[in-house]
């Protein structure tokens, strides 16, 4: 459910006013770092979204939580009005996401927006906006097919108690009738 609603996320900013404007919009795999951040540099104006987790919802016996994305929008430092910035940007992907049906999910809201501003970011050439969008009550309910699995036919397991000895203290040995 996860990798669904980021990729329906990335389709739904694909399919907006900003189709054919942005030089990249894709997922953040991982933690955003320094490294990351200068290779967005060589593709700006750009999204990217990542989930980032999120907090217990409703009472300890679901599996539910309040789901949290970033969308981080980057764009070059330039105020030049011909330029795609991060105002304009913003302008059409807040009431886009916001409220936003995730197929089988849930209802995205955007639940915060940050400016990432520092002077290490701003030295190296870089305007980036985060939006955090949540899904309330986010639930896993992935059904497992056992009958997809393949059977094993023999287990074999090898135990020691104690510590340092060769020798296990038991084997289990088992062959299956197939």
């Amino acid at each position: 459910m996860i990798i669904s609603t980021t990729q329906q996320i990335i389709n739904l900013i694909n399919a907006s006013a900003l189709k054919g404007k942005l030089r990249d919009v894709d997922e953040l795999p991982g933690r955003l770092t320094d490294q990351i951040l200068d290779r967005w540099l060589t593709t700006t104006p750009a999204i990217y979204v990542a989930f980032v987790g999120g907090r217990e919802a409703g009472d300890y016996n679901d599996a539910t939580f309040n789901a949290n994305w970033v969308v981080y929008v980057v764009t070059d430092p330039n105020n030049d009005a011909r330029v795609l910035g991060p105002d304009d940007i913003l302008n059409v992907i807040m009431p886009l996401l916001h409220g936003a049906n995730i197929t089988d999910v849930g209802t995205l809201r955007a639940s915060r927006i940050d400016n990432l501003f520092s002077i290490k970011k701003d030295k190296k050439g870089a305007r980036v906006h985060a939006v955090t969008l949540t899904i309330p009550n986010f639930a896993f309910e992935y059904t497992m097919d056992l009958n997809a699995l393949n059977g094993f036919v023999t287990y074999h397991a090898e135990h020691s108690m104690a510590p340092g000895e060769d020798e296990p203290a038991a084997v289990d040995n088992v062959t299956l009738d197939q």
